[in-house]
């Protein structure tokens, strides 16, 4: 807020703050209002500091006037204890979230009698510590003491002891813990992990916190994939709430940036970017770029055309699944997966070839290497009006004596046509994210990937972002694809083989070998 929104703001609380003086009615009527609708009241009479802003002459202790994606933090985290379910909150570094949990904490109690509020953190200086603004704590005592005496209801400093703030009215109180203590005080109607991704021992907390709450919130940046902060995150188990710097008016591209510069690469992508995955070389796309794909078509106003493709991953008869993508135009709208375990091949060509005529596409793509080599038998065999084509990603790659890539030829840079699919669907999933943050407007349609909003796409999106690349001891580059468990990622082969098959740029359709 400038110096005049200030102002403005401070003017339209006093109106306020008379009206409430002037008439018990309208501070009864607030009061009931309050409590089911925390977001007015911080809206209304909260106060926060920034000391950034001494730096623009400006006093840092300032009105805190929610901006959009705040509310809608507040009150989902309402919705949630209502409904007694948990939820992950993943954010962009300095978005306010800290200052939102803690008011609404305060303001909870103030209004809803016998409330209790659990806070934990990974060390005891980020909950509470004498005059130190950093902490949680220190945060909800500022909130208090800058409210208008009439909501503070007699609240006095002195019966808030260390780790814990009192609401001596109505019996309600906020209470911190620390370490491998989390979770092992009282039970609470609400309780906060504060950055859930870096706790020292997660497991002891899990147990611990299992018993303690019904409505557990985990607030966090990114700190790598393989903790139960992130595996809780993907396990399309749990209401997860995103918090980006783009959702913050208060920063723009330069911001962007400017921290780009300031930060080493993995800090910038975990605390900025939300990524997951900064942290792992090698990997083909960030889990913030996938993310990015869905509902990328509507986001950015593209009209999709009526062309119709599918792809089919196959299978052999171990762990692996088959898969059948349907993609129309830039959009996948329908993902298919299968086990061909103990079934015969012909009897998932004929369910491959079945499903793609119910989805009216004009071409069945799948692929042609290893398992796959005896579907043209099969197909001779199957009745079917949509033209089959093979894709082998064993074979050379296209455009081989272009230099789409620095210096080097295609035929030097990738090992074969499959890397070379990869390579490029990740080149369009870079262009779609980069489209959406609103950092390129220079691009073609034709490059957008998307995912339809409107399909489960959870399984397919972890293994889009376990994928891997490294470049051979001859200097071209192939992927990794499977993961540790040895299992293939199906589906995004699946989607990978449509869209590369199905590029007019790349291949003359009408000129493809069809049967």
């Amino acid at each position: 807020m400038n110096r005049e929104e200030v102002l403005e703001e401070v003017k339209r609380r006093l109106s306020l703050l008379d009206k409430v003086r002037k008439s018990f009615y309208v501070y009864e009527h607030l009061c009931k209002h309050y409590q089911n609708h925390p977001a007015d009241f911080i809206n209304d009479w909260g106060m926060t500091f920034d000391p950034r802003l001494l730096e623009v002459g400006q006093d840092p202790i300032v009105p805190f006037k929610l901006f959009p994606h705040q509310r809608e933090m507040i009150e989902k985290i309402y919705s949630n204890w209502k409904n007694q379910k948990p939820l992950i909150i993943e954010k962009s570094r300095d978005v306010g979230a800290s200052w939102v949990c803690v008011c609404l904490a305060v303001t909870m109690c103030l209004f809803n009698p016998g409330m209790v509020i659990g806070f934990g953190s990974r060390k005891e200086e980020y909950i509470d510590r004498t005059n130190s603004p950093k902490t949680l704590f220190y945060k909800g005592r500022f909130f208090i003491k800058n409210l208008p005496e009439e909501f503070k209801f007699g609240w006095e400093e002195k019966t808030s002891p260390y780790m814990r703030i009192n609401f001596m009215h109505n019996n309600s109180y906020i209470t911190g813990e620390a370490g491998v203590n989390i979770g092992r005080g009282d039970r609470a109607s609400i309780y906060f992990v504060d950055e859930a991704a870096y706790l020292s021992a997660p497991q002891l907390v899990e147990a611990s916190l299992s018993q303690t709450t019904n409505c557990r919130i985990d607030v966090s940046t990114p700190n790598g994939a393989n903790n139960p902060f992130a595996i809780k995150r993907f396990s399309g188990k749990c209401d997860v709430f995103t918090f980006s710097w783009m959702d913050d008016p208060r920063k723009d591209r330069a911001w962007y940036e400017k921290k780009k510069q300031e930060l080493d690469p993995v800090t910038f992508a975990q605390e900025v970017d939300i990524s997951y995955t900064a942290s792992e070389t090698g990997l083909l796309l960030d889990r913030v770029v996938v993310d990015s794909l869905v509902g990328a078509a509507d986001t950015l106003g593209i009209k999709l055309s009526d062309k119709k493709f599918c792809g089919w991953d196959i299978a052999d008869e171990g762990n692996d699944k088959l898969a059948l993508a349907c993609i129309r135009d830039i959009e996948l709208e329908k993902i298919h997966s299968w086990s061909g375990k103990n079934s015969e091949l012909f009897t998932s060509t004929k369910k491959a070839i079945m499903l793609a005529e119910e989805y009216d596409a004009s071409y069945l793509y799948y692929d042609a290497d290893g398992f796959g080599a005896s579907v043209k038998g099969n197909v001779k065999q199957i009745k079917h009006r949509v033209k089959i084509v093979p894709y082998k990603g064993s074979s050379s790659v296209i455009r081989p004596n272009k230099k789409e890539h620095g210096a080097t030829p295609n035929k030097d840079f990738f090992a074969n046509r499959k890397s070379q699919s990869w390579w490029e669907f990740r080149r369009r999933a870079l262009i779609t994210y980069e489209a959406i943050a609103g950092s390129r407007d220079d691009y073609d349609k034709a490059d957008i990937l998307s995912i339809s909003p409107n399909i489960d796409s959870t399984t397919l999106r972890n293994e889009l972002a376990s994928v891997k690349y490294l470049f051979k001891d001859n200097g071209k580059l192939i992927i990794q694809k499977h993961s540790s468990s040895g299992k293939s990622p199906d589906q995004a082969d699946a989607w990978v083989l449509a869209v590369a098959s199905s590029d007019s740029r790349s291949y003359d359709l009408k000129k493809m070998t069809t049967f």
